[in-house]
């Protein structure tokens, strides 16, 4: 994250740091999205280009484009969010709170891994399969595109190539850094309401102690504490997610369109542009995937609070002392969540919606397809 510039710290505009980022932006708008938003004229009456265009190379870089932004003005927000993590790490009373900690952060490092490692594959099988292509078709790019220069002279073409992968390393980069970032976070907090439903469970309920009043008053500042972080969370990315919720919704279906268009074509490569095409179409799935079950995770682990609560020695309770329970219970209520731009929240209902989406415009997609080949 450092290297693309867009790491969490305060951003001055007299510091060279913050606009590293113009850097990645630039190399993706200049070799990547502009070039193929002015091809998109030039092969206007292939449904097969456009599709292509659409789903490889120019939703993926607007999203990221868009990615970075966000998270670019957001930094210093972030930052907070992160000593906080640091003081929680901190704050954590017993052995068990610890590995607790540990086992999310293992998790976290695993995810970051997995993603960051899908994505390089699949550019690098990518060139590989632009590699191939080049001994029956000529010099093409790695993504079509349009260049007002002379693209196939040398050393132009060579460079160009270059560029296009140096460009799509950082889109590559971007989805794997802010996803697994945005992820980190949303376990984070699972892991600190865990910890909380731990503390309601072992709360001492006897009338007229003393250290339930002092517990109890922790309990409920570490609980308000967790909902702002969480409102933090939501207030900077509920934009970026709901770009992502679309996002991926649309290359989902154009992308298994593609594969459609690649299945009925008849060339010695079509088990590599497969092969490739599953891929992308599975770290799709997994990327919004990703999202969906931290945030099912969030609402599950915030709802749970209430059954602490109830799972406490309670009865042993004076009346008055009970309510302050009660109150807690009431908060919990109200799972948290993160959203799609406030619209609806991100949970294994909404991917399944995808699913059913995606999968609806697919099959209009292909229908519009058959009648125009008839």
């Amino acid at each position: 994250m450092r290297i693309l510039g867009i790491w969490p710290e305060e951003r001055k505009y007299n510091q060279a740091s913050s606009y590293l980022v113009l850097l990645p932006i630039s190399m993706m708008l200049l070799f990547l999205n502009i070039p193929q938003t002015i091809d998109l004229y030039n092969i206007r009456g292939d449904i097969g280009l456009i599709i292509e265009n659409l789903s490889v190379g120019n939703i993926p870089v607007i999203i990221a484009i868009l990615k970075m932004t966000i998270f670019w003005f957001s930094g210093e927000s972030i930052s907070v969010l992160l000593s906080d993590m640091e003081e929680d790490r901190k704050e954590t009373n017993t052995e068990e709170e610890a590995r607790r900690m540990m086992r999310i952060a293992k998790i976290c490092r695993r995810i970051s891994i997995g993603y960051t490692s899908t994505y390089y594959v699949l550019i690098v099988l990518f060139i590989i399969l632009h590699l191939l292509l080049v001994r029956y078709i000529g010099r093409i790019f790695i993504v079509r595109s349009y260049y007002p220069y002379n693209v196939q002279s040398a050393p132009n073409y060579e460079l160009t190539i270059f560029a296009q992968t140096l460009a799509a390393y950082c889109v590559g980069g971007v989805y794997a850094s802010v996803d697994t970032f945005v992820a980190t976070l949303v376990f984070h907090v699972c892991g600190q309401l865990k910890n909380l439903k731990q503390r309601l469970r072992d709360l001492s309920c006897e009338k007229d102690n003393e250290e339930f009043y002092i517990k109890i008053v922790q309990i409920v500042k570490k609980h308000d504490s967790l909902n702002r972080f969480v409102n933090t969370i939501e207030n900077n990315f509920n934009e970026m997610l709901l770009l992502q919720m679309v996002g991926c919704t649309m290359q989902l279906c154009i992308t298994c369109f593609l594969a459609l268009l690649t299945l009925g074509e008849n060339n010695d490569i079509i088990l590599v542009q497969i092969t490739f095409l599953l891929l992308y179409t599975a770290s799709i799935l997994f990327q919004i995937y990703l999202y969906c079950y931290i945030g099912e995770e969030l609402i599950s682990e915030s709802i749970g609070i209430m059954d602490a609560v109830y799972e406490c020695k309670w009865y042993d309770l004076s009346p008055n002392e009970a309510r302050l329970l009660m109150i807690i219970m009431i908060r919990a209520k109200v799972p948290l969540s993160i959203t799609a731009g406030k619209f609806c929240s991100f949970s294994h209902k909404l991917f399944c919606n995808i699913l059913r989406t995606s999968m609806s415009y697919l099959s209009v997609l292909h229908a519009m397809d058959i009648v125009n080949t008839a």
